[in-house]
């Protein structure tokens, strides 16, 4: 009698784990993405540009991120689950790795602004992208780029 309750007992655990499991494989795994931002403040002088400040921010392919201000410590940044939702949905899904790797320089009168690079690695390949703050270019950035950045920007802000 004891036998059978142990063993009804087993059978239903063992159903209950399969409910439970069932799910996370029906789910597609997640495309690889690891992202490298770059921000420097840059100035113009007689001899040329100078750059004030330079940062980077690592966000590695498990979520991970770190960033690095020039002559100084590594940090860690934690990232939630939303953001990193948020960054993941703006790159993968919105078309974005399909805008061509375009540089966006500054204009020749450009005296003080911040210059950007991205450089993006998916399963699929991965894209580069160099632009100036919009008031230091002469023509329009993809907004989906500029957006992109300001994401970026607000975690490194933190």
């Amino acid at each position: 009698m004891a036998r059978k309750f142990v063993l009804a007992l087993a059978g239903v655990v063992a159903a209950m784990a399969a409910l439970i499991a069932i799910p996370s494989l029906n789910q597609p795994p997640q495309e690889a993405l690891s992202i490298e931002y770059s921000r420097q403040n840059v100035t113009r002088t007689d001899q040329g540009l100078v750059t004030q400040s330079a940062e980077l921010l690592s966000i590695a392919q498990d979520g991970s991120a770190t960033y690095t201000q020039a002559g100084g410590q590594e940090r860690r940044i934690p990232l939630s689950g939303e953001e990193l939702g948020r960054i993941r949905g703006l790159i993968l899904e919105t078309g974005f790795m399909q805008i061509s790797a375009t540089n966006y320089p500054q204009s020749d009168n450009a005296t003080d602004f911040t210059k950007y690079t991205l450089r993006v690695s998916t399963d699929e390949g991965q894209k580069t992208f160099n632009w100036v703050s919009p008031g230091a270019h002469g023509g329009v950035i993809p907004p989906i780029i500029t957006n992109v950045g300001s994401q970026l920007d607000a975690i490194m802000d933190r």
